[in-house]
């Protein structure tokens, strides 16, 4: 009898972080920091590696949508966005002080992949600041405004000129402890805005 009610308790928490890891975002955003930031923030930051499946859509001078294929490893990153967003396949890869991107019959070396990405293809992702974003995190060493829901998850963000809308979180049990991430999320910075869906999580290789 024991033993079934622990099975029974252990089923509702998992029901219950289901639901809560994959419902859109409600209720009102809080500025101050909740209590259990601090624990979440620590457990994001150690997330050193990890890899996903996505889709990217953007709307603004250059719009359209994308596959996204992105590889986190400690401070190197690849990502891969195919399909009619960009005309073609774009390869990124690279570290926090230089990135090289593959597109077409170009191959571009830059310290500022963003503004390389703008000035060459009409479009741009944040990508040194976007490895922490997609985890529901600001960026290191640069000042920035947050706002978070009631599970004390970032529910906005504005950081570098960007404004970030964390839409949806979901379970992500594959990189364990941290169970919940985000799923949706929308970046804005002028007339452009990036759409982001996170398919699947998965540990970085």
């Amino acid at each position: 009898m024991r033993h079934a009610a622990r099975w029974i308790e252990a089923l509702a928490l998992g029901v219950a972080l289901l639901i809560s890891g994959c419902a859109t975002l409600g209720g009102p955003a809080q500025s101050e920091a909740p209590a259990d930031w601090q624990a979440r923030q620590q457990a994001l930051g150690a997330i050193a590696s990890f890899g996903l499946e996505g889709r990217v859509s953007a709307r603004g001078p250059v719009s359209g949508s994308a596959n996204l294929l992105w590889n986190q490893r400690d401070a190197d990153y690849s990502l891969r966005l195919s399909g009619p967003f960009g005309a073609g396949a774009v390869l990124i890869e690279g570290t926090q002080e230089q990135a090289t991107i593959r597109h077409k019959d170009q191959t571009l070396v830059t310290r500022d992949p963003e503004a390389t990405l703008r000035s060459q293809l009409g479009w741009t992702l944040p990508v040194d600041k976007l490895r922490w974003w997609i985890l529901g995190l600001p960026a290191p060493n640069a000042p920035a405004q947050t706002q978070f829901d009631a599970q004390a998850r970032l529910r906005n963000l504005t950081q570098a000129g960007w404004t970030v809308n964390y839409e949806e979180y979901r379970t992500a049990p594959a990189l364990a402890p941290v169970f919940d991430l985000p799923r949706r999320l929308s970046l804005t910075q002028g007339e452009l805005s990036v759409r982001v869906l996170v398919d699947q999580w998965e540990p970085g290789t």
